[in-house]
């Protein structure tokens, strides 16, 4: 890839708005929830992510600096680079701008005349990044093992009011140093919520709740407990005389779920 191909791959890209490439969960006021820090995502989704215009180029901001420092943003191709942890040449690679380009050709004879080289060909129409579908069930059974023995993971669940029937119920496991992302950033001993095979959310328990206290294993948008829906318990009995309970967060619900009632889900929260 030449110099030039890369600044017009670029220049293209930034052209766009990061929701051409990567999806974002709307939130209000125009904005959107932050796949990083995850603001937005809580009852009264109050979005922290902005994606603005700036003479034809599209910039990403976050007020909690995820995407450059706090008072500045990104630029499309710099925001997709911090997502996905890649280089820029990766990203359009990932993207479909880098092409196997066929050498030009000379022609022989008296005075060396060159055919002139082929016209560049439109670039494709970028395609939205679809986030892989991971299965993380033995990694759930890998992070209960560990919250079991995990003495201080149990005594935080504890003072939450959770004890060890929620915790195999709804299957809560514990991790020493879980990041987020490919480049694990935000480490920090956590409680797994496991959502479903495919999603799960952590929150960190060593206190420094100011510093991503949510991780989820993607961005997507999802209900905590969603089998609460089900109309019957796991022996038969039917259950639609109990109401569904809708609360805040994963804890919320895991200590509602310890209190006896079990028709209850969470709609997430970032805290």
């Amino acid at each position: 890839m030449t110099r030039e191909e890369f600044e017009r791959a670029k220049d293209d890209i930034n052209r766009h708005p990061l929701t051409d490439f990567y999806p974002l969960t709307p939130s209000k006021g125009g904005m959107y929830c932050c796949p990083i820090c995850h603001s937005g995502e809580g009852p009264h989704h109050t979005g922290a992510l902005k994606l603005y215009n700036n003479g034809g180029y599209w910039r990403v901001y976050c007020a909690k600096g995820c995407f450059g420092d706090k008072g500045k943003s990104d630029s499309t191709l710099d925001a997709l680079c911090r997502l996905w942890s890649m280089k820029a040449v990766e990203v359009m690679e990932k993207l479909g701008y880098i092409k196997d380009a066929p050498a030009t050709r000379t022609s022989g004879g008296t005075g060396g005349n060159r055919q002139k080289p082929a016209a560049p060909q439109e670039q494709p129409k970028p395609k939205p990044y679809t986030p892989p579908i991971n299965d993380y069930t033995a990694k759930y059974k890998e992070w209960h093992t560990s919250l079991l023995q995990a003495p201080d993971a149990l005594a935080y669940l504890e003072g939450r009011g959770i004890k060890r029937e929620a915790i195999e119920a709804l299957n809560l496991g514990y991790s020493p140093n879980l990041g987020y992302g490919e480049k694990q950033s935000y480490r920090a001993p956590r409680i797994i919520f496991p959502y479903d095979a495919h999603f799960y959310k952590a929150r960190r328990i060593d206190g420094k709740d100011e510093d991503a206290k949510y991780i989820p294993s993607d961005g997507g948008s999802h209900i905590y407990n969603a089998g609460a829906f089900s109309d019957q318990e796991a022996d038969g009995s039917d259950r639609r005389l109990f109401p569904v309970l809708v609360v805040e967060g994963e804890l919320d619900a895991a200590a509602v779920y310890q209190g006896g009632y079990k028709r209850v889900i969470a709609l997430g929260t970032t805290g």
